[in-house]
């Protein structure tokens, strides 16, 4: 339909990872939460009659009274860490022994931070409508996660007391 539109802009979270075992190269993410800024918008003579927001299993709907044509509606949402696949990450934030057996251990990468991009895709929906007729117009928008290495806190053991 000529005039409908749905723009679709998130904001890249960020996640804290754990030092993993070498050889692990896919990681289970936590839940994540987007923030988004959603502008829809009906031909003349329509009324957004509703806004379906979807990402994994999670979904957010907005009514007609939600909806103010062309404003800027901010929502968050948090996607569980079950909905979400694992991510290939490569040699990030990996535990490596340093020197002998029972010697302490260093996280590998010197990157302490990585970005995952496509790691979901957000979806939306929006239904225009007037007194003979109803329309529905789609976007989508892929995610992605700032994901940040935990690296541990050395405990400093020159200060112990006799």
């Amino acid at each position: 339909m000529a005039g409908a539109s749905i723009s679709i802009r998130a904001e890249t979270p960020n996640a804290t990872v754990m030092p993993r075992a070498s050889g692990r190269n896919l990681i289970r993410l936590p839940s994540l939460v987007y923030t988004f800024s959603l502008r829809a918008e009906c031909p003349d003579q329509y009324m957004p009659e509703s806004l379906l927001v979807n990402v994994a299993d999670t979904r957010k709907s907005f009514n007609t009274a939600e909806i103010v044509a062309g404003d800027l509606l901010a929502i968050e949402l948090r996607i569980p860490g079950r909905q979400i696949g694992p991510v290939p990450v490569g040699n990030f934030c990996v535990v490596q022994p340093v020197g002998h057996v029972g010697a302490d251990t260093t996280v590998s990468d010197t990157n302490e931070q990585l970005i995952v991009y496509d790691v979901l895709s957000a979806q939306a929906s929006l239904m225009c409508a007037n007194d003979a007729d109803r329309t529905m117009t789609y976007a989508s928008q892929t995610l992605d996660v700032l994901l940040v290495c935990e690296t541990p806190v050395k405990e400093n053991t020159s200060d112990s007391t006799e």
